[in-house]
């Protein structure tokens, strides 16, 4: 039995096969166990899968759970005010030049208690999750001391303990130069720090996933990025590089000659980098919400970097300075407006190969057997959307359920009859038929009672699938144990009153009930129905008690369906081979 079946859903696996790039699966169902996907498959081919808990989606899309492959999630302050002086015609290097940018939030992340930095992160991290992400890269780089770094790390780590989401840290140590170690021998010694005192501190402890850095003309130079990854090979680390962001320092071939894991930024690429990048399987990571917040022109050569073969990637690049965006949906939809990526190379963008980026390709990113079970669907929740006395009338019903000592769970995404049931809708399901366990279902139906002729007044309907409850009947009845199922009510009668003929032979009955439509020729009529109970005395045994199949009790009716045989008439009684032989032309004679 499998831990979890999903079910009435489409799927996007991001499997790319010709033709359908997103790899789309219509109709389909996914079983899960162990946090795993075991298998993706048809709805029907699915359908007799047993699993401890059965979720229908309602026709939703499912993807693969979104990746963010690069943010800067935890930090201290703001910098509004670069905004106003952006606007004012300040580029980003004339900011970082006179203390702002980086160095400012070095500042202000310093100046926050761990807690401060915990809560305002974890804040950022809800409005990710919102979207969707399921994963997430949280690179340090405010810190600029070992201390400070290493803090920054644990704090990434620990907001993702307590959440449902996957976090991946990276050490960014060169990010940006402390204010006292801009040039010579300070200089020198930081870049030193880095290589033989944060890295190594930071491998030993498991800190990091990654090392990052910042090659750029007001960052570290292509030489110096040189001795960090280095450092990180040394360590056992993989690496990636903020890399021609405001102009081509040959970072993407220095990060190709190190097999990094991903490029970022991006704009400035040329032919040659992306070639190097396309021989390393380097990931090309772009990320637009920077470039809109600092109004760039010169857009990344995405058509160049699909010729060369590179994967796309898109992050949010979550920061305080150029890209405060929490919403993964805007960045796509950014990549397609600014960058002109098309919607599947988006949303590959942010799933398959972003997960690439991060170096977790086997684990997550695509829907597959074998991957983690990291999925997002958009199937709308209803219990989103009650107010106030709904809620409260919902939490009386599920406080009567608990004293009634009923199990049960609440599925937010159930819907049954919204055009008629009021107030609360359920199923009866049962844990024996897979995922065709719902029984019955129905919900608080005050019209049903008007609509039957009485007076207007609350009241519940319900209704019961029949092949479910024979395939119940079937699972808990002794062998040999025949079922007759008698329909009633007013059409049920009026159905009969047009079928029921009295026809002796039984064959000539069944013939003459399908001439005249009927589906069912064992349909059981007024007149033998009254001798039901002489055929339920001729059953075997008796009728066994209450059975209880998950949260489902059934009594099974146990009467043989078939006419009682009638006595013999006083000829054939006189007559044993009249008795013996019958001819459907007419009557036997006596010899």
């Amino acid at each position: 039995m499998w831990d979890r079946l999903i079910t009435d859903c489409h799927v996007a696996t991001m499997v790319a096969q010709p033709g359908n790039p997103l790899g789309l699966f219509p109709n389909a169902a996914i079983g899960i166990d162990g946090g795993k996907i075991v298998r993706v498959g048809k709805r029907t081919e699915l359908a007799g899968f047993r699993a401890r808990e059965i979720t229908a989606c309602g026709g939703a899309w499912i993807t693969p759970g979104l990746v963010d492959c690069h943010t800067h999630l935890v930090f201290g302050g703001t910098r509004a005010n670069e905004h106003a002086m952006r606007r004012a015609g300040a580029t980003y290097e004339e900011i970082a030049q006179a203390g702002g940018g980086i160095a400012s939030t070095v500042a202000a992340t310093k100046a926050a208690s761990a807690d401060e930095l915990r809560d305002q992160a974890r804040r950022r991290l809800h409005a990710l999750m919102a979207g969707g992400v399921t994963t997430i890269e949280i690179k340090s780089g405010y810190g600029l001391d070992t201390a400070s770094e290493i803090r920054l790390l644990n704090a990434a780590r620990a907001i993702g303990r307590d959440e449902p989401v996957r976090i991946v840290t990276t050490l960014l140590a060169a990010h940006a130069l402390p204010p006292e170690a801009k040039e010579g021998a300070a200089r020198e010694a930081y870049v030193r720090m880095i290589a033989e005192e944060m890295i190594p501190a930071v491998a030993k402890a498991g800190l990091a996933s990654s090392v990052d850095a910042f090659c750029e003309t007001i960052a570290f130079t292509p030489q110096e990025v040189e001795r960090v990854f280095t450092a990180a090979r040394a360590n056992g680390l993989p690496v990636r590089l903020h890399a021609e962001q405001l102009s081509n320092q040959k970072g993407a071939e220095l990060a190709a000659r190190y097999k990094a894991l991903s490029a970022d930024h991006l704009e400035h690429l040329d032919a040659a980098g992306a070639r190097a990048m396309a021989a390393a399987g380097t990931v090309a990571v772009l990320l637009p919400g920077a470039f809109y917040a600092l109004n760039e022109k010169k857009k990344p050569p995405v058509q160049l970097l699909r010729d060369a073969g590179v994967p796309i990637a898109i992050a949010s690049d979550c920061n305080p300075g150029t890209s405060p965006v929490l919403n993964p949906q805007l960045v796509m939809n950014m990549a397609c407006t600014l960058f002109g990526l098309n919607p599947e190379e988006a949303i590959a963008g942010m799933t398959v190969n972003a997960a690439r980026a991060l170096g977790l390709a086997h684990e997550i990113g695509t829907i597959e057997a074998g991957k983690a079970a990291d999925i997002v669907a958009n199937a709308p929740v209803y219990s989103d959307h009650l107010n106030q006395a709904s809620r409260d009338f919902f939490s009386r019903v599920l406080e009567g359920l608990e004293v009634l000592g009923i199990p049960h769970a609440v599925n937010p995404r159930l819907v049954r009859g919204l055009d008629y049931y009021c107030h609360t809708c359920f199923e009866i399901i049962s844990g024996d038929l897979g995922a065709q366990g719902t029984v019955m279902g129905g919900g608080r139906y005050d019209g049903l009672v008007g609509i039957m002729g009485g007076p207007e007044t609350p009241g519940v309907g319900w209704a019961s699938g029949v092949e479910r409850c024979m395939m119940l009947l079937k699972n808990e009845l002794p062998a040999r144990r025949p079922v007759a199922l008698v329909p009633i009510g007013d059409a049920a009668e009026r159905h009969r009153a047009g079928l029921d003929d009295e026809v002796v032979d039984g064959d000539r009955s069944r013939r003459r009930r399908r001439a005249r439509g009927c589906r069912n020729p064992h349909l059981v009529s007024p007149q033998r129905r009254s001798a039901l109970p002489q055929i339920q005395g001729r059953c075997k045994g008796k009728a066994p008690e209450p059975q209880s199949s998950g949260a489902l009790s059934i009594r099974s009716i146990v009467f043989r369906h078939s006419r009682p045989r009638r006595r013999p008439s006083a000829a054939r009684r006189a007559c044993p081979a009249r008795r013996r032989r019958s001819r459907p032309s007419g009557p036997p004679r006596c010899r």
